[in-house]
């Protein structure tokens, strides 16, 4: 690996991931013919040779195979070439190219995201139990799937499923959830959906919260005399 940043090394959590592995999954990558992503086929390598045999990797053009296409697509999304398919016993995770690479942070330019996406897919196919992120919406919060978009491809990259949630609409809080977020909102929640918080949390709930500079004309009492009960 000759990369400055030993991007096709293998972290110690990765291999730690696949050495558990006890299943057979299959890595389906969508590209044209002849045009195969080389930093993607080298790190996919990787994983398949510390993989103790668990691993299948095939590579498939999409415009040419939609039988492939379909078998993978059970919800008609759509997968287009530059995808990258994880399945295992029925489980299916897709990598768009778009996650793995991203923008980068700290300079120009798109940074490759690889291998925190594929370990995640990995421990998504493999995992019965995933722990269920969702974010608190209807207070004028940031849209999930746009302007926080970002932050949810780094959470589904680390084995988590994300959803948002709408208390105000379900009534509650729903029993798979294992972290609430709440991004800048706008206005206060209800003295109702305070009291599902609460309850949450008492049951061993964990929530974060992350806010503007709350002003005279938006103060969030209802938020706060929660988040005072526990010091904050």
């Amino acid at each position: 690996d000759m990369t400055a940043e030993k991007i096709f090394t293998l972290s110690e959590q990765t291999k730690t991931v696949l050495g558990n592995m006890d299943k057979e999954l299959n890595i389906v990558a969508f590209f044209e013919e002849g045009s195969e992503d080389q930093m993607v086929k080298t790190l996919l390598e990787e994983y398949r040779k510390f993989s103790n045999g668990f691993i299948n990797v095939e590579y498939i053009d999409a415009d040419q195979n939609p039988v492939a296409v379909n078998k993978y697509d059970e919800n008609d999304e759509g997968i287009s070439n530059g995808t990258i398919v994880f399945e295992s016993n029925g489980n299916v995770k897709k990598i768009k190219k778009s996650d793995i690479y991203i923008l980068n942070d700290l300079a120009y330019g798109k940074a490759f995201n690889g291998e925190q996406q594929f370990t995640g897919a990995i421990i998504h196919v493999n995992s019965k139990n995933l722990p269920k992120v969702y974010f608190l919406e209807g207070h004028k919060e940031p849209d999930l799937n746009e302007s926080l978009s970002k932050l949810k491809a780094r959470l589904e990259g680390e084995g988590h499923v994300v959803e948002s949630l709408n208390i105000l609409k379900t009534a509650s809080i729903p029993d798979d959830a294992d972290t609430i977020i709440i991004v800048s909102p706008k206005k206060d929640i209800s003295d109702d959906e305070r009291e599902e918080l609460k309850e949450f949390l008492i049951r061993g709930g964990r929530m974060i919260c992350l806010f503007d500079i709350i002003t005279q004309d938006n103060q969030l009492d209802n938020i706060n005399s929660l988040l005072k009960s526990y010091g904050i």
